[in-house]
């Protein structure tokens, strides 16, 4: 566990790293305020540590976990990292939000800052939505309820940061792409304006088929659902994990 660090260097690096995996800023090889041995010092990177060894250990205690994009199998340098358990995440996000106003609130403002704390629930809810989703779609597709021989399910995005897709299923050994799905943290989503811009969006795919299932998951309410649109709401996916053995958990059509 990082040896040749002091217990200073060590806590400080792995406090580093979790902090900025809650932030949802950190990419393969690349951690704020650590440094490579063989890189060349910095103002902001002070510690001497590998950050593919320190996000290796974090890893392996299940602290965070790798997010693969679906459309690269093995090794990927465009894979992030997240916190891999909601309730530490939530504790360094409330914390990382509660320092803002922690002026205000000393300063005799402290009952006014709750309502603003609740409001900025939606936006630490969404990456943690999306990624409910990926496994939802996961367990789906390993028990045979969605198209066969799904090898692989994670976001995709071009390498330009654009065309953004939630959570795309690979098929067969070719890799093929058979799914595509959007989550929105709203409490009721339109489906033809999201089916629109999904449609849009999975045309950078590579290798798309020109039957590619598309399918939206929304947090209460899918509006005007098309005709062959997946559907999926959170209701479905508590009841699933509450009750694995009900056959009505299929998406709906």
């Amino acid at each position: 566990m990082l040896p040749e660090l002091s217990a200073a260097d060590r806590a400080a690096v792995y406090g580093i790293a979790l902090r900025h995996c809650a932030r949802g800023v950190i990419r393969d090889g690349a951690i704020p305020g650590c440094r490579r041995r063989n890189q060349a010092p910095r103002k902001r990177a002070p510690i001497r540590a590998d950050p593919t060894r320190v996000l290796d250990r974090l890893t392996t205690l299940h602290l965070v976990e790798r997010v693969q994009p679906a459309t690269s199998p093995g090794y990927s340098r465009r894979r992030i990292y997240r916190m891999a358990d909601n309730f530490l995440d939530f504790y360094f996000f409330y914390f990382g939000v509660l320092g803002r106003y922690q002026s205000g609130i000393e300063a005799g403002l402290g009952p006014s800052v709750p309502p603003v704390l609740i409001e900025s629930l939606d936006d630490h809810q969404g990456p943690r939505w999306e990624a409910a989703f990926r496994d939802h779609v996961s367990r789906l597709a390993a028990e045979g309820r969605l198209v066969d021989q799904i090898v692989a399910v994670g976001p995709f995005g071009t390498a330009d940061g654009q065309n953004q897709i939630d959570v795309v299923a690979m098929a067969g050994r070719s890799r093929t792409p058979a799914l595509a799905w959007e989550a929105k943290w709203t409490r009721q989503v339109s489906a033809p304006r999201i089916v629109a811009d999904l449609l849009g969006k999975s045309d950078a795919l590579p290798d798309r088929p020109e039957q590619l299932q598309i399918a939206v998951y929304g947090r209460e309410q899918i509006v005007d659902p098309t005709a062959n649109l997946l559907t999926i709401t959170a209701e479905d996916i508590l009841r699933m994990i509450t009750q694995p053995d009900n056959s009505s958990q299929e998406p709906r059509m």
